[in-house]
């Protein structure tokens, strides 16, 4: 059993630690046009290391956001441009503003839930 325990500690170390590299990709001008279903995996892993309150935010307050809504939401928390979200998802304009739009109308209604 411990060393079950030791090999899942490794395990979803080297998941943060990759999740760190590439955070610090997008934050030094890389893109995600290459990313794999386990990079945004690991990805949001370490950043809800980082800032826990608004990756519970968007669970919360969002109904199902596809993996590139959650990317876009990321990337507007820290503070990107919409040149350079359209930079990092390798995409047209067009298509961050359609990203936008379908994100914004997952967020839930506030006034419905309490409702």
């Amino acid at each position: 059993l411990k060393e079950k325990v030791t090999q899942l500690q490794q395990k979803q170390g080297e998941r943060l630690s990759e999740g760190k590299k590439l955070y610090d990709h997008i934050l030094n001008g890389g893109n995600i046009v290459s990313w794999a279903k386990q990079d945004y995996s690991n990805f949001f892993d370490y950043y809800t290391l980082i800032d826990m309150p608004f990756m519970a935010h968007m669970e919360k307050d969002y109904d199902n956001l596809s993996t590139r809504s959650m990317v876009y939401l990321v990337l507007c928390h820290l503070g990107k441009t919409e040149d350079e979200i359209k930079n990092i998802f390798g995409i047209s304009g067009s298509a961050i503003r359609s990203i936008k739009s379908r994100t914004k109308s997952r967020l839930i209604n506030q006034d419905q839930e309490q409702g």
